[in-house]
């Protein structure tokens, strides 16, 4: 089997994830973004990031269309895989979830993951990026988060 690993050269296409084969049509769940977020496979990640569909302009979910005509794979990214991440203290997982994905993250509780792990780095990080701006204004409503507009 054709792991990412192998090799400085790029296995996509011989596992059939680069478009058309096995893979054609795929979508990579919000469960298994979570899981390679959990266990600190920023290898795994990066390599939904390279086979994904490239995300919208207007910042739409993917269409249909796109996934079956094989532009790439959906990869549901979001809300709560930088959560698992920081449950296991894994920071670069979740800078780099931060800097290369777009999606609506569950801040709060990455926060409250960092203050009951005692996760300094991490406190920090929050603190240096989220200086001026405050945190949930509504701390009841969960589906308000940081970076989230609220109407």
């Amino acid at each position: 089997m054709v792991s990412p690993d192998d090799g400085d050269e790029d296995n996509t296409e011989k596992a059939g994830w680069g478009g058309g084969g096995h893979f054609a049509s795929c979508i990579i769940s919000v469960d298994a973004v979570r899981s390679a977020s959990a266990l600190r496979r920023l290898d795994i990640l990066k390599f939904f990031k390279k086979v994904e569909i490239p995300p919208r302009r207007d910042g739409g979910k993917v269409t249909r269309d796109e996934i079956y005509s094989d532009f790439g794979h959906g990869v549901r990214w979001g809300r709560r895989d930088m959560v698992q991440a920081a449950s296991n203290k894994h920071q670069e997982v979740i800078w780099w979830l931060y800097r290369n994905t777009r999606a609506p993250r569950a801040m709060k509780s990455v926060l409250m993951v960092a203050v009951y792990n005692g996760d300094i780095v991490l406190l920090e990080w929050f603190r240096a990026k989220y200086r001026t701006q405050g945190l949930d204004p509504d701390s009841e409503d969960e589906d308000y988060e940081v970076g989230e507009e609220k109407l």
